[in-house]
């Protein structure tokens, strides 16, 4: 796992080295502090941070900073861990506590106070200086090599992070968990055969540890490999039966198998381990997928809705406002989450038929982008969000023309949007099979079966482009090659329940074909 945190796709890493503590170093830490009961206490919550246990760690480093007061750098990883479990305004005071105290600290140590406090506060060309600063006095250490990777990684510059992450690996062969961040930039590019490998070695490299078998088994799901992936996920569960990731995941890959209740089962019995962790919000996300797969658009809407915040409101609180001394990141996740439930709330609305609150929804899910977008795509540190924010109003503009009788115009608002994505093939597959299903709607079964095979070119299982291809060659009048399809989704679907909406709707494609023989 690099991060749970899943929204959008967009990934807010808040941490700023995280993996210089991944229990593979055979030597202590160099840390700033004379307290050995801090100094454990602060590995013991940067440890918790990796395993997705947020409030677990904040609680670990409050003890760690209560036993060394002057530990800067437990306050910087304090600040984090706050911010992370939606505690803005104390992680605000320990961020600041961290920058008083930054002297205290190795000279690194200083310019990474320096540098996270800067960024966190948007204060971009200062935090650029700090960077700077690090790369000049440290260019090999690890540390600065994997700001630059993470740098890299999120502007886009996937090669540039790969180099570097490979180059920790080459300095120091015991960082093992590099091959997980390389795991992790194939993914991002869709290489997929390159990233399982990584992941892979990661597995063999450090065995008794959990975290790899979860990343391996991401990559399996992405690939819609959905047996492969329930068992690196349950083998990570066997290791730390504490681990929320594999835990919620294991729910993911239920639901897309179409085994909808036991993945709302299995969500029930782990909610006090969301709750216990403060990940309410992330449990409804992962609630609100499974609504999406069973096309319950109404629940799905009725979920979302709870959710809603006002534009105006956060406006008022400064999260546009360049110049507010708010954490920068908690501005952009902020904004990010408002708007995707916005524009989530708006699709479900007009899928549900209630076209008239749509419109009403999808309008102010317009305003929401006009008033965040110029704030959100002038990070030049997150250059996927531009990319979001252009499919979000694709997908956004392909619902409304889908309700209202319009699939030719749905088709040309997704392609447009899609054409231009840089995102990796995984997370565009339900924005293509909108796209497909769009052209289905209005007839041109050449263009559905060319976006459904788009999405198996790269993952050739997955289960609702198999049945998105199959309706596309059905209307082409190319039965043979419909029901190789159908073949292809039964075998995955195997276990799915019997009056899953898709499931159905193959049954009944299967009928056709019987009926004409």
């Amino acid at each position: 796992m690099r991060s749970a945190r899943r929204n959008i796709g967009i990934l807010l890493s808040l941490a700023t080295g995280l993996a210089l503590f991944s229990g593979c170093q055979d030597e202590p830490i160099p840390l700033s502090t004379d307290s050995a009961g801090a100094y454990e206490l602060y590995l013991q919550g940067m440890d918790e941070m990796r395993r997705f246990q947020h409030e677990l760690a904040a609680q670990t480093l409050e003890k760690a900073v209560a036993e060394d007061p002057e530990f800067a750098l437990a306050h910087l990883e304090l600040s984090t861990a706050l911010e992370m479990t939606g505690h803005e305004e104390e992680a605000k005071r320990s961020l600041q506590r961290a920058y008083e105290l930054r002297e205290n600290g190795t000279e690194r140590e200083r310019l990474q106070i320096e540098h996270t406090h800067a960024r966190r506060l948007g204060k971009l060309e200062e935090s650029i200086a700090r960077y700077e600063e690090l790369l000049a006095a440290y260019p090999d250490d690890p540390y600065t090599l994997e700001i630059r990777a993470g740098r890299a990684y999120r502007s886009g510059q996937h090669e540039v992070a790969a180099d570097l992450y490979g180059r920790i690996l080459q300095l120091d062969p015991s960082r093992v968990d590099m091959h997980n961040m390389l795991g992790y930039v194939a993914l991002s590019t869709g290489d997929y055969e390159e990233a399982i490998g990584h992941f892979r070695r990661y597995v063999y490299y450090a065995q008794g540890q959990a975290n790899p078998h979860d990343s391996l088994a991401e990559a399996y799901f992405y690939l819609a490999q959905y047996d492969d992936s329930i068992r690196e996920y349950e083998a990570a569960l066997e290791i730390d039966p504490t681990f929320l990731h594999p835990a919620a995941m294991l729910a993911r890959v239920y639901a897309h198998t179409g085994q909808l209740r036991r993945a709302r089962k299995l969500l029930e019995n782990h909610t006090p381990m969301f709750e216990r962790y403060g990940e309410q919000k992330w449990l409804q996300k992962i609630q609100i997928e499974i609504d999406y797969l069973a096309q319950d658009w109404q629940a799905m809407a009725d979920r979302l809705e709870g959710s809603l915040v006002s534009l105006d409101e956060l406006e008022a609180k400064g999260y546009t406002d360049p110049d507010s001394d708010m954490p920068y990141a908690s501005r952009i996740e902020k904004l990010a989450d408002g708007l995707g439930v916005q524009i989530e709330y708006a699709c479900a609305l007009l899928r549900a038929g209630d076209v008239e609150r749509g419109r009403k929804a999808a309008q102010d899910a317009k305003r929401w982008m006009d008033g965040a977008e110029a704030f959100m795509a002038a990070d030049p540190l997150h250059a996927e969000l531009p990319d979001w924010l252009r499919l979000a109003r694709g997908s956004l503009e392909s619902s409304l023309a889908r309700a209202e009788h319009r699939p030719a115009d749905a088709v040309t608002a997704l392609a447009a949007a899609i054409d231009m994505s840089k995102q990796s093939p995984h997370e565009l597959v339900n924005l293509r099979l909108e796209l497909a299903r769009a052209a289905l709607d209005a007839g041109d079964y050449d263009r559905a079966q060319a976006a459904a095979r788009r999405v198996l070119d790269d993952i050739p299982r997955q289960p609702r482009a198999q049945l998105t291809a199959a309706l596309a060659a059905a209307g082409l009048g190319r039965a043979d090659e419909a029901l190789q399809y159908l073949g292809l989704y039964a075998d995955t679907m195997i276990n799915a329940e019997s009056d899953h909406p898709e499931v159905r709707e193959a049954r009944a494609l299967m009928q056709q074909f019987s009926v004409a023989n």
